[in-house]
């Protein structure tokens, strides 16, 4: 067998007789990872697979193994791989090395394997410096793995593994068009191949962006409400989120909450955590960040470090300040995270709220006063627009913004209730006197700049007065970043996610489409038939 110098004839034999019941004319899933570069644990027999193992399928009990180095190695089992897809990958989806090179010295069995596909006859030869009228380096972008899961993270929020092995190689905007639409249809295929073009890359927080690069959003309907109260109420209505971390419901925010918890666990298995803070008691967001606390002395760093080593996270960034914390963002969702311990001793007293013992206060609150939790939403909305809610970089976080809330709340309808609340904090010297909420001292003397805030309360109060609530807010952005969370978040967006993250090095990107194919419409789910031991490869939905 040409190519296999470094495995020995055991190494196969032992592989190839390690459980898989195949047979001739079945579909077969062979899977061998000899690369040195990998550092897997052994699972099977003297072999080392990947984790998740990449799936490749193909018609014959033969040993199929991924080379050891060279890229072109990996293209050239790809273009056999496409290859056997056929007729579920079109011609010009495959990956068939563009120098000739064929699979014979990576098959066992190259007989089985059918020829690259010839182009059609009509096919155009793009020039090979800027095919099809494009620029080199727009040429060069198209054709660019790290372009392709750049624009996936940026548009879609996670990297589909069939997406991204159809659209890795294309060097024109129609082929990448055409190969996307197969699995994200036409208009989202649209979207990314435009962002592969303009080079958009992923968000480096949930914040940094609101705009998903697909025109204006329609404006929400709270903007015509004929008075404030009503204004506040539907605004309240359509920007809170979906409570499921209270209620014990699916839900986007519930899915990752559970997912940290896992993580903490894998760290440390009797580690105790919960969510708390806005989610738990009930003034989130529909994009408010997942708030984890540890009950257990556990090491941040060793949470921090099995959070980043999962395939969802990224930007994850263990922070050493008053609070010490473990901040990141989920790449399916874009819903930003946050891991800190409950305060014990002097540690951060004065942000005892911050670290979740003001939930009860708040909850107690919002269920008192009716006007309470539109306020608070409104305020963070404010405050988020106006960058001064950040409480690791001296602005006014959740937990201290819902005590200000509370503290000035006057007993009235909800519009009178904000602007009364904007009045009471649009002094300066407000933020001198001493605050208390739910038992605990809240502390503003690490607020960088009180006279910012001050002034922004202020600016807000004077444009609701002479134009409403759309008046003190970027509304278009925050369509947008409704439009963005809603996107990423319904059930249609959510598809394969391989949670050994495929990035642009990492083998499975090429492999893993011969199950997700069977998964992502329009495909037929009975078109390959998924292995019988799928459960010992690591998948989530």
């Amino acid at each position: 067998m040409d190519g296999l110098d470094d495995i020995s004839q055991e190494e196969i034999d032992a592989f190839a007789a390690s459980g898989q019941d195949l047979g001739p004319g079945e579909d077969s899933i062979f899977v061998a990872a000899f690369a040195e570069a990998f550092d897997h644990d052994p699972n099977v027999a003297a072999c080392r697979p990947c984790k998740p193992a990449p799936p490749l399928m193909f018609r014959s009990p033969t040993l199929v193994y991924l080379p050891q180095k060279a890229e072109a190695e990996f293209d050239a089992l790809a273009g056999a791989y496409s290859a056997n897809l056929a007729p579920n990958l079109a011609p010009s989806e495959g990956r068939w090395p563009s120098d000739g090179a064929d699979a014979s010295g990576y098959i066992a069995s190259a007989s089985d394997v059918p020829a690259p596909p010839a182009p059609a006859e009509d096919a155009p030869t793009p020039p090979a410096d800027a095919p099809d009228g494009l620029a080199p380096s727009i040429a060069a972008r198209l054709a660019s793995s790290d372009a392709v899961e750049a624009a996936l993270v940026s548009v879609c929020g996670f990297v589909d593994p069939v997406v991204m092995a159809l659209a890795s190689g294309h060097a024109t905007e129609d082929a990448l068009r055409a190969a996307l639409a197969r699995a994200l249809g036409a208009e989202q295929a649209a979207r990314v191949a435009d962002a592969i073009v303009r080079g958009d890359r992923p968000e480096a927080s949930s914040s940094s962006s609101d705009d998903d690069g697909d025109g204006d959003a329609p404006i929400p309907d709270w903007v015509r409400a004929a008075d404030l109260d009503d204004q506040l109420v539907r605004f309240d209505a359509w920007v809170r989120g979906d409570g499921a971390l209270r209620s014990g419901d699916d839900g986007p925010a519930a899915d990752l909450g559970a997912r940290l918890a896992l993580a903490v666990q894998e760290a440390h298995p009797y580690a105790l955590a919960e969510v708390y803070g806005s989610r738990a008691c009930g003034v989130e967001l529909f994009d408010s960040d997942v708030d984890l606390r540890l009950l257990d002395a556990v090491p941040l760093a060793d949470v921090a470090r099995a959070i980043d080593g999962a395939a969802w996270s990224r930007s994850v960034e263990h922070v050493h300040a008053r609070v010490p914390v473990v901040k990141g963002v989920d790449r399916r969702t874009g819903l930003a995270f946050d891991v800190s311990r409950a305060c014990d001793g002097d540690r951060a007293a004065a942000d005892r709220g911050d670290a979740g013992d003001g939930t009860a206060a708040i909850e107690a609150f919002a269920a008192a006063r009716a006007a309470y939790a539109p306020v608070c939403r409104f305020a963070k909305v404010l405050l988020r627009q106006s960058g001064l809610d950040d409480v690791y970089g001296g602005g006014l976080g959740s937990f201290r913004c819902c005590a200000l809330v509370a503290k000035a709340l006057p007993n009235k309808p909800p519009g009178a209730a904000l602007l009364g609340v904007l009045d009471a904090w649009a002094s300066p010297r407000a933020y001198d006197a001493p605050l208390s909420f739910g038992g605990s001292a809240v502390d503003l003397s690490s607020l960088d700049d009180p006279r910012a805030l001050a002034a922004c309360f202020a600016r807000a109060a004077a444009a609701i007065r002479s134009g409403g609530l759309a008046a003190a807010l970027d509304v278009p952005g925050l369509a947008r970043r409704r439009r963005k969370h809603d996107r990423r978040t319904t059930p249609a967006s959510c598809r394969f996610f391989c949670d050994a993250w495929p990035g642009r090095r990492f083998v499975p990107t090429k492999w893993w489409s011969s199950w997700s194919l069977t998964r992502t419409t329009p495909v037929s789910p009975s078109t390959i038939k998924p292995p019988k031991n799928w459960s010992k490869f690591s998948c989530v939905e």
